[in-house]
């Protein structure tokens, strides 16, 4: 009969959901550059440690064709989170010749890691020193890649973000919080990992109890089974770049010459975006973005982002969702929209989400909706 342990279970049952994972990844027609990427990302978690669960095979030696799949990749890894972070926020992302240089390079090195130590260990010519060097020296370098893909990777999702506001009025269908998330928790599972070796190299000579590898494997079981089905249940990402009002060639060499606005001009277009709110109303429109903004007063969408950004001091989403709030303020002390409750009276001025408009409001009036009703009552 066969005996399995529960870390060994919960290895199988990771390895086994991620495999489903990526054929359903793969198969996913929305997003599919950045499924590709999901996916191989997925294997290269996902395979981690499936040695262990047949503890009576030594596939070093009797196996060695099949490294590749038990080995660790160490440098790889960053190279496909950070192409992923890529393919999410920018439209000209392409799977071009830097991609593979990258992609071969990195898989280069981890396959020489990986055969050096196989080869060590089969013709015993490495002393056990110079193998914990050798070891200790990529993980290092590995480290090191992983830290600078993780800063490259948040910054990429900023400039995304600020672009959002700059065109959005409602961010919370649209935003990547899960893939800044996602960004965090490895990099939490990456300072556990630095720690444990430090600690196992350097007080316990390799000998720590097995249990602290098996924690970190266990939660990189259930960052697979995360990202996975968060990425495969999610709509298409939307890019910026792609919702764009397409122009011709001419216009955008028109745009590309127009000179820095003078104040004069930004104040009158001040005047346009404080006309549009107050008179026209337009923050009650749950869809405005830039594009309607831009066509409703027939200014150059550029413009307005100037505007509002050199001249007003604010993004596109603060400038209108503050003109939602004081609409919510009005609305809740106002006997007419008694019937309705502080969710509904956000959604009749302007939000469309819950988490949204109380994120919103509370910055704006420093107190949650329900806390200033009570204060106006």
């Amino acid at each position: 009969m066969i005996q399995v342990t529960w870390y060994q279970l919960i290895l199988l049952v990771g390895f086994i959901q991620s495999i489903i994972l990526i054929f359903l990844l793969v198969l996913k027609q929305e997003n599919r550059k950045s499924n590709f990427l999901l996916a191989a990302l997925l294997f290269v978690i996902g395979r981690g440690d499936i040695a262990e669960l047949f503890p009576g095979i030594s596939f070093a030696r009797d196996y060695p064709f099949l490294l590749p799949i038990f080995y660790e990749y160490l440098f790889v890894l960053g190279p496909i989170l950070y192409f992923y972070v890529r393919s999410l926020t920018q439209s000209t992302f392409r799977f071009n010749r830097v991609f593979w240089i990258y992609i071969g390079l990195t898989l280069l090195l981890d396959f020489t890691y990986d055969y050096t130590l196989y080869w060590c260990q089969t013709t015993k010519n490495c002393s056990r020193a110079w193998i914990v060097t050798f070891a200790e020296i990529s993980s290092l370098f590995s480290v090191i890649q992983m830290g600078i893909v993780l800063v490259l990777s948040v910054r990429t999702l900023r400039r995304y973000d600020r672009s959002l506001k700059d065109h959005f009025t409602n961010l919370d269908k649209i935003n990547l919080r899960w893939l800044q998330t996602l960004l965090k928790t490895i990099g939490g599972l990456t300072i556990y990992w630095i720690l444990l070796v430090f600690i196992d190299v350097f007080f316990f000579d390799y000998r720590i109890n097995d249990i602290f590898y098996n924690v970190l494997n266990v939660a990189i079981v259930v960052v697979i089974y995360w990202i996975g089905f968060s990425q495969y249940i999610r709509p298409r990402v939307v890019i910026v770049e792609e919702i764009l009002v397409p122009v011709s060639n001419n216009e955008k060499q028109k745009v590309s010459v127009v000179p820095a606005l003078a104040e004069a001009e930004m104040q009158r277009y001040a005047q346009m975006l404080q006309n549009a709110m107050q008179q026209d109303q337009l923050y009650l429109d749950a869809t405005l973005n830039l594009n309607a903004l831009a066509k409703h007063l027939d200014i150059p969408a550029k413009h307005i982002s100037q505007t509002l950004n050199q001249y007003v001091g604010k993004n596109l989403n603060d400038f209108v969702n503050e003109y939602r709030v004081e609409e919510v303020k009005q609305k809740l002390v106002d006997p007419q929209f008694a019937h309705l409750t502080i969710l509904g009276i956000a959604f009749e001025s302007g939000f469309n989400s819950k988490a949204s408009f109380q994120r919103t409001f509370k910055k704006v009036v420093e107190c949650s909706p329900s806390e200033y009703k009570k204060r106006q009552s």
